[in-house]
């Protein structure tokens, strides 16, 4: 488990609204991609933050800018996991120095701060929150702690410095 890691926002309210192996999308599953085989991504270890939209997004390790789009104005707050996974969300990844990666999603539409390759600070705001995606039934901030098996994401559990309270979304009590 990795320690290194501060909440991706600044807030002194911090709501969960799916943790860890949540019930929606925090799971193992599959998408077709363009020729028709089957990628599995490991999303299990995801957290959704809820944030008003136009939060400010911090990054929440020091890391280089690997890539994100912020072109997306639609969303979805629906709960049917087949309709939601079509809905694309802005989003941005960082690289860490153990090749490790971090994904930030449900961002607002032309609200990165940081370009491509761009060394970025941990706690320097990247983003600003909103509606984009699949966002279940509140405005939330995804973020995920991954390594890239094969080109497919396997996430792992962290440890934020700045927040004690459950990840795993069985231990959270809100919106159940």
């Amino acid at each position: 488990m990795k320690q290194e890691y501060r909440l991706p926002f600044q807030s002194n309210i911090r709501i969960i609204s799916q943790g860890y192996n949540g019930p929606y999308s925090h799971k193992i599953w599959k998408r077709h991609s363009i020729n028709g085989t089957n990628i599995v991504n490991d999303d299990r270890f995801s957290v959704d933050f809820v944030c008003l939209p136009g939060t400010p997004v911090l990054a929440s390790r020091n890391g280089i800018v690997l890539t994100g789009d912020d072109t997306c104005s639609r969303y979805y707050n629906g709960e049917e996991f087949e309709k939601g996974i079509r809905f694309f969300p802005n989003f941005m990844i960082l690289r860490h120095e153990d090749d490790s990666f971090s994904l930030y999603s449900h961002l607002k539409k032309d609200s990165i701060r940081v370009r491509q390759n761009q060394r970025v600070a941990k706690g320097q705001v990247i983003a600003e929150t909103g509606l984009s995606g699949w966002i279940g039934r509140v405005p939330h901030l995804h973020f995920e702690a991954y390594n890239p098996p094969h080109g497919r994401r396997k996430s792992f559990p962290v440890v934020f410095e700045d927040f004690d309270g459950p990840l795993e979304h069985a231990g959270i009590a809100y919106l159940r």
